[in-house]
């Protein structure tokens, strides 16, 4: 009786640590990818095959990093016009 509770004990144990595996591996996937962000690097994509909660969160990365990086790219647009503005009328004044 005591090597059946013992088996069902390593057997559970085992179990469990399988499915945290299942559940941490992608939160720590998003969670990497998220610092990437945090760097200014936006054009890290996630890719799952799930169909859970997870997979919303990692489509929810993706689109977030998609519209940062159409952000990033208008500031750096306008930053550029902005500046050739304003250098046009100062050189023809220096001239």
């Amino acid at each position: 009786m005591h090597l059946l509770m013992l088996f069902s004990l390593f057997f559970g144990a085992l179990l469990i640590l399988i499915a945290a595996r299942y559940i941490v591996n992608p939160l720590l996937r998003l969670t990497d990818a998220t610092m990437i962000m945090v760097n200014g690097e936006f054009g890290e994509e996630l890719i799952t095959k799930r169909k859970d909660e997870i997979s919303i969160f990692t489509a929810s990365s993706n689109n977030m990093a998609k519209q940062l990086t159409k952000l990033d790219q208008m500031r750096q647009d306008f930053v550029s016009n902005v500046s050739h503005e304003i250098q046009s009328p100062l050189t023809s004044i220096f001239i």
